[in-house]
């Protein structure tokens, strides 16, 4: 179901997914997360095929299941909110989509689990406050998910190629944020977003096509940059397991284990700084 979705075959995948949530259902009960997570694959196939009452019925269930099975405050919940606040946008319900994007962006601020969906809650959120005229505030939340974006790309797996695909998937998240800028008169701040997107691609096209960006730096400067560059990627990776080990321990209150998790974000937010200020030098 997922690869005709993928391949835009939705005539083929609906019923498979139909016939996944089904077999789920009667295996593991109405109320089971493996259920929740069926319900919100086909509310998101639903909407791309216009069948936006049965989308939100679905993302709703997917919605409350998640809200029983994990709690309020669990990213998996902030995920069907953003499809959720999806159809209702589509469906014209802009207040109760902006209330939902609230709650989903405040419940990822909290963790470090689906920084792209916080990217994209955000990028949401500042849609509709943009229609509703609070400019600041839309600004705001563009830069924060541009931001996002940019701090996510370096780890964005598969080589160069990948993450030049994960950047262009976003492009219009920057594009319109440049737009915005203009239209209030900010056209110095445009002006660097625009120039930051467009270094951004060509360093992407200049790595894809495997052209050597310290070949020109002389020894030793050129050995200790690339041995800086090692060392700088394995502390991220291992922050980011670490970061991923704390949040799975039952063993620690909660409490306790969100306090670790923020100081290893700290330190990851400290070490991806340090890997930009490589590529800068």
């Amino acid at each position: 179901a997922v690869l005709h979705q993928d391949e835009e075959r939705l005539d083929a995948a609906e019923p498979l997914y139909r016939e996944s949530l089904d077999l789920l259902r009667r295996t593991l009960g109405e109320r089971h997360f493996m259920v929740a997570q069926s319900l919100h694959d086909l509310g998101g196939l639903l909407r791309s095929r216009g069948a936006l009452a049965e989308s939100e019925q679905v993302e709703r269930g997917a919605l409350g299941i998640r809200r029983e099975v994990y709690g309020d405050r669990h990213p998996d919940v902030a995920l069907t909110l953003v499809e959720l606040a999806r159809t209702l946008i589509t469906m014209g319900a802009n207040s109760e989509a902006l209330a939902g994007l609230d709650e989903a962006v405040g419940i990822l601020e909290e963790t470090t689990a689906y920084p792209e969906a916080r990217a994209e809650a955000l990028a949401l959120r500042a849609e509709l406050r943009w229609r509703a005229d609070p400019r600041p505030k839309a600004l705001d939340d563009q830069r924060a998910a541009a931001a996002l974006v940019l701090a996510i790309r370096p780890h964005a797996g598969g080589g160069e190629a990948a993450r030049a695909a994960f950047l262009g998937k976003h492009a219009a998240l920057f594009d319109r944020l440049v737009l915005w800028l203009l239209e209030d008169g900010r056209s110095a701040a445009a002006f660097e977003y625009a120039e930051r997107a467009r270094s951004r691609a060509l360093l992407d096209q200049l790595q894809m096509a495997r052209v050597d960006l310290m070949a020109s730096i002389p020894e030793p400067l050129r050995s200790a940059l690339a041995e800086r560059e090692r060392t700088a990627a394995a502390r991220i990776a291992e922050l980011q397991g670490r970061a991923s080990f704390t949040r799975s321990r039952t063993d620690l209150a909660p409490e306790e284990r969100g306090r670790r998790v923020g100081q290893i974000q700290k330190d990851l937010d400290t070490a991806d700084r340090a890997y930009a200020g490589i590529y800068e030098e």
